[in-house]
C-alpha cells in the first residue's frame, strides 16, 4: 500500500522520489501518522535539499522491502518479531538498508522491545558517538541552520 506524503516540493512526479517504508508489525505500529512528513520537511528546511518522497507500508517479510533504502518504525507498546521477520531485517540491514526507529512519545515499552529485538538479531550494539559524521552530514557545523544568518 502506498500513501501520498506531504512533499517538501511541489513536484508531484515520481522522478527522483525515494520511497520510505513504514514497517507494519504485530502491535501498535501506526502511532505517528505525520512523523515521516515532519521528519522529511525538517530535513528539507535544515539542509536546503528538496525532498520528494513516497511512503509505503510494508512488513519486514515483504518482497518489496529492498526497494526502500530507508525503513521507519515507531510505536507505543511492547512487540516482538517472528524469526522470519528477524532474518528479513538482518538481510535488509546487511544488504545496505537503513532503519530509523523511534519510540513514539518516548514510550519505554516500545524502546525496551526494540532494543531487545535488535540485540537478538545483531548482538550488543554500541551507541553512535555524538561526534560521528552521521550527526553532522549533510551539513558541516559551519552550514548548520544555527550558523546560517
Amino acid at each position: 500500500m502506498v500513501q501520498a506524503g506531504v512533499a517538501a516540493t511541489d513536484d508531484k512526479s515520481n522522478a527522483g522520489k525515494m520511497a520510505i517504508a513504514q514497517i507494519i508489525y504485530d502491535g501498535e505500529w501506526k502511532t505517528r501518522h505525520k512523523g515521516l512528513s515532519v521528519l522529511l520537511n525538517n530535513f528539507n528546511q535544515n539542509t536546503g535539499i528538496p525532498v520528494k518522497y513516497g511512503i509505503k507500508e510494508l512488513r519486514l517479510t515483504d518482497k518489496d522491502l529492498p526497494d526502500s533504502p530507508v525503513i521507519y518504525m515507531t510505536g507505543h507498546e511492547s512487540f516482538s518479531f517472528s524469526q522470519q521477520e528477524k532474518k528479513a531485517l538482518q538481510a535488509y540491514i546487511q544488504g545496505g538498508g537503513s532503519l530509523f526507529a523511534e519510540a513514539c512519545c518516548g514510550r519505554i515499552a516500545f524502546d525496551t522491545s526494540f532494543k531487545r529485538e535488535i540485540t537478538s538479531i545483531f548482538g550488543n550494539l554500541s551507541p553512535i558517538p555524538l561526534n560521528n559524521s552521521l550527526f553532522r552530514n549533510p551539513n558541516p557545523p559551519s552550514l548548520s541552520p544555527q550558523n546560517r544568518n
